[in-house]
């Protein structure tokens, strides 16, 4: 699948992934870990649980989440193919056999009813235009008593410094972009009201701070 081809499978998806698949965001993201990235989630987890990721990016989460449960099986849905192909390459690296990928849409995951036992999305809602469908969804697929975990940013929390006149500017240019392609990234401090809507219970809602402070971050 061409760069084109895959911006036009997001867009038809109600959103547009706007860091795009660069070589610099697919080696940043690769970076990822289950320890960072889900760490509020690895408590609900045992062994033997299946689990989907949404939006599985570049694998390495989801490579880490499927150590965790196996040997249960761990599926990781995304829309872009490179993202997928990064992935696969990741999992067979590392020798993780429980784990595959395949091309999924987060508003209609190509899986039955009730087929896991927990499931998974990180910086994914933020990205699309109707994060309550989405939710629904995962919500279809997960068995009675599963458990979610979304993880997203919220830009209203982020500092910026030093803050000056272009910086300010760019952001708010990129936050224009983002929400004319579809995004919300404001939505995440209604994530337990939408969890609620969606029809799960028992919500929790955690809050994670972190610097960006070095040159390579």
């Amino acid at each position: 699948m061409s760069q084109s081809q895959t911006d036009r499978a997001t867009n038809a998806q109600g959103g547009s992934y706007i860091h795009g698949y660069s070589d610099e965001f697919q080696r940043l993201h690769g970076q990822r870990t289950a320890a960072v990235e889900a760490g509020f989630f690895l408590p609900y987890l045992r062994a033997g649980m299946d689990l989907v990721d949404c939006g599985c990016g570049p694998g390495s989460i989801t490579v880490d989440l499927a150590t965790i449960v196996a040997p249960g099986q761990v599926v990781g849905i995304d829309v872009a193919q490179r993202q997928l192909d990064y992935a696969r390459a990741l999992a067979a690296q590392h020798g993780v056999a429980n784990a595959r990928f395949e091309s999924g849409d987060v508003y209609a995951i190509p899986f039955p009813d009730a087929s896991f036992d927990a499931a998974f999305a990180h910086n994914l809602l933020q990205h699309v235009k109707d994060p309550l469908r989405a939710l629904r969804d995962m919500r279809r697929v997960l068995k009675p008593g599963g458990v979610v975990a979304i993880q997203d940013d919220d830009w209203g929390a982020y500092f910026w410094e030093p803050a000056t006149p272009l910086l300010r500017t760019g952001i708010e240019l990129f936050l224009k972009v983002a929400e004319a392609n579809g995004a919300s990234f404001f939505y995440a401090r209604h994530l337990r009201r939408l969890l609620r809507e969606a029809g799960f219970v028992r919500v929790e809602g955690y809050a994670m701070a972190r610097s960006y402070g070095t040159p390579e971050r």
